[in-house]
């Protein structure tokens, strides 16, 4: 379940961030692009839950604080596109909590 919601965070951030930028009226070169941080922190967030037992927890510091960041900036800017921010990283962090405890429940000595 976890690899198919990091598959459409992915995507989203690749493909749909974009197309919802366009359409919100911000044309290129205003529009967002996959390397700058909102849709960039998304693809992350869909990295880190295809890895998600393999790095250590603090990493998602800075992706989460700059959702909080990204999102706060949407509403005085109008880039309705980043209200995805807060989502993505709410879903990934809880799903990697999830997934992490289960594996310490049930495998000690991981």
């Amino acid at each position: 379940m976890a690899r198919v919601i990091a598959v459409c965070m992915m995507a989203f951030a690749l493909i749909i961030y974009p197309v919802l930028s366009y359409y919100s009226g911000h044309i290129y070169p205003q529009t967002p692009t996959f390397g700058l941080p909102c849709p960039l922190t998304i693809f992350t967030f869909g990295c880190f839950l295809v890895i998600k037992n393999h790095f250590p927890l603090y990493l998602l510091i800075i992706p989460f604080i700059w959702s909080i960041i990204g999102f706060t900036a949407s509403i005085h800017f109008g880039f309705t596109e980043d209200i995805s921010l807060p989502l993505s990283s709410l879903a990934a962090i809880g799903l990697i909590l999830k997934e992490k405890q289960q594996i310490h429940i049930f495998h000690p000595s991981s």
